[in-house]
């Protein structure tokens, strides 16, 4: 007796197709929905690496431009009258904790700053504030460069920072001008 080899009607055919690429269907469709805000992560990136460790992600290129930002701008004395942020070998403290400090400090200076030059600090951003002291003259253009690329290096960083990394993001900030 010959088996019935049964065919699969058209409306079953239809459901295992969907089975098949609903979920790449989903991933292209959350990929285009985000498009916008992952190529700006992406952007933010200097490198990534995986290991049997984990993902790290690195800021490399953009402490680079910031540092060359730096040497393009950096007059042949430094300031006296700018806060120094010691550089500090490993101590109590993380380098990721470090530099959330140094953000602290840079914000702290920025709003005396605006205070001390009659511009409302209120409800702005430390880099919208560092473009409004720019807009007013109490920066200058460089400076206010300057501050954007130590903010963005900060706000780009992740706990794994190395203390190296750290001590050169505090070497940018020490050669801000906060005149």
């Amino acid at each position: 007796m010959k088996q019935l080899i049964q065919q699969p009607n058209t409306l079953e055919l239809i459901v295992k197709l969907v089975e098949i690429i609903i979920w790449p269907l989903t991933l292209i469709i959350i990929l285009l929905l985000f498009r916008k805000y992952l190529a700006k992560t992406f952007e933010r990136l200097g490198s990534i690496k995986a290991d049997r460790t984990g993902l790290s992600l690195t800021f490399e290129k953009k402490l680079t431009e910031a540092k060359q930002l730096l040497k393009n701008i950096q007059p042949s004395t430094i300031s006296k009258s700018a806060p120094q942020i010691s550089i500090t070998p490993k101590g109590s403290k993380s380098p990721h904790q470090q530099l959330i400090d140094l953000k602290v400090n840079l914000e702290n200076q920025l709003v005396s700053l605006a205070k001390s030059n009659t511009v409302d600090p209120e409800n702005l951003t430390s880099i919208m504030l560092s473009d409004k002291l720019k807009e007013t003259g109490v920066l200058s253009i460089n400076n206010e460069k300057l501050i954007s690329a130590v903010l963005d290096i900060i706000n780009s960083a992740d706990s794994s920072i190395s203390q190296q990394q750290v001590n050169e993001v505090k070497t940018l900030y020490n050669n801000v001008k906060f005149n």
